[in-house]
C-alpha cells in the first residue's frame, strides 16, 4: 500500500477510508509502527531523511489476519482485523 502524503497537519491516515480498518506502516529497516507513533513529531522528522532506517516509512497495510504485531516504536499490539489463523 502506497502511504500517500501528510495532511496539513502532519499526519498519515490512521484508518482505511472504505472500511475503517486500522492503518500500520512499514520502516525501510523492516519494522512495523502503529499509526500513532508515525504521526509523532519524532517520525514526521525522520521521514523526510532516508538514512533513519528506524523511522523512514516505505509503506503501509492493513493487518488483515494472523498473531497481533508489536509496533517497533511504543510496543502496542496491532492487533489484526480477522483474528488468528486456524489450523
Amino acid at each position: 500500500m502506497d502511504i500517500g502524503k501528510r495532511d496539513e497537519k502532519g499526519n498519515l491516515p490512521s484508518h482505511a477510508w472504505l472500511g475503517g480498518y486500522e492503518i500500520h506502516y512499514y520502516a525501510t529497516d523492516g519494522g512495523v509502527l502503529c499509526h500513532q507513533c508515525t504521526n509523532t513529531d519524532r517520525c514526521r522528522e525522520a521521514d523526510d531523511d532516508p538514512d533513519d532506517t528506524q523511522y523512514h516509512l516505505i509503506g503501509g497495510g492493513v493487518h488483515w489476519e494472523g498473531e497481533p504485531i508489536p509496533c517497533e516504536d511504543c510496543g502496542r499490539n496491532i492487533v489484526s482485523e480477522y483474528g488468528p489463523v486456524e489450523v
